[in-house]
């Protein structure tokens, strides 16, 4: 009987530490199971830009003009915003459509990301043709005010066309950029005779006042920043204004006016 009563007790200490055993390994969390915003890569191992959504991650295609312009500083500075979370207190947006539209500004933390996301998906192709651009009727655009107030924009020459002050990008993706623009046009009244004054593009914050709009024939001022060691550059609708101290004026067109601020450095030409 003795020795039964020991089988017993030795069979149910192994079945003990069977249990215990299995329970110590139980199936763990694995890396892949845990959300995670580190960079990730493509197939060929190179980093795939991505932006900050709500918490999660959005990819951007790898041509991305947030990619291909990363070294343009407002770009830079933007992009950089959005990977920590600093999301633009505006997005202005505009689709020239003959001179009848006006600009729609958002400012909404979920429009102006989805705006971001319209943008960045946005990709560039190649060059683009400088002499087409100069010559486009609808010059459009988009732009986002960052927290410091500084303003990062792209400007459009038609569509397909990317813009900056030394290129031209020839890029594809836009259209669905635009129609969400046209549709949010569409929902924007403004009185007759009355246009808008939108800045797209301030990336140092230099412009202290302009207005939003005013009528055909007004003469708009604008009052900028001093500025040590460098030139001021103010111009509308492309065209460069002259320089009067820290304020500039123009007489309003019978459009919209697309006001750009920047800095170069002096141009120093010939003479005695």
């Amino acid at each position: 009987m003795r020795s039964k009563a020991v089988a017993s007790a030795v069979c149910t200490l192994g079945l003990f530490g069977l249990l215990v055993g299995c329970a110590a390994q139980e199936p763990k969390t694995t890396p892949a199971d845990v959300p995670t915003t580190e960079a990730q890569t493509d197939a060929k191992g190179t980093d795939v830009p991505k932006t900050e959504q709500s918490g999660s991650t959005v990819e951007l295609p790898q041509d991305s003009v947030f990619t291909r312009l990363r070294n343009e500083d407002g770009v830079r500075r933007l992009t950089q915003d959005m990977k920590e979370g600093k999301v633009p207190t505006s997005c202005t947006a505009f689709y020239d459509q003959g001179g009848s539209s006006s600009v729609v500004t958002l400012t909404g933390e979920d429009d102006v990301r989805t705006m971001y996301e319209l943008m960045g998906n946005v990709v560039v192709r190649g060059e683009g043709d400088a002499d087409a651009a100069d010559s486009a009727a609808g010059q459009h655009f988009v732009a986002f005010v960052r927290q410091d107030g500084s303003t990062v924009g792209f400007r459009f020459a038609g569509e397909g066309n990317l813009v900056s002050r030394d290129a031209s990008y020839s890029v594809e993706g836009d259209a669905v950029l635009w129609d969400k623009v046209r549709t949010l046009q569409g929902e924007t009244g403004q009185p007759d005779g009355v246009h808008d004054v939108a800045v797209v593009s301030d990336e140092d914050a230099l412009v202290e006042s302009c207005p939003s709009e005013a009528a055909a024939g007004e003469t708009v001022r604008i009052r900028t920043k001093d500025v040590l060691d460098v030139d001021l550059v103010v111009r509308v609708n492309g065209e460069r204004l002259e320089s009067g101290g820290l304020e500039r004026e123009f007489v309003m067109p019978d459009g919209v006016a697309l006001v750009e601020v920047y800095t170069e450095a002096y141009s120093f030409g010939g003479g005695s």
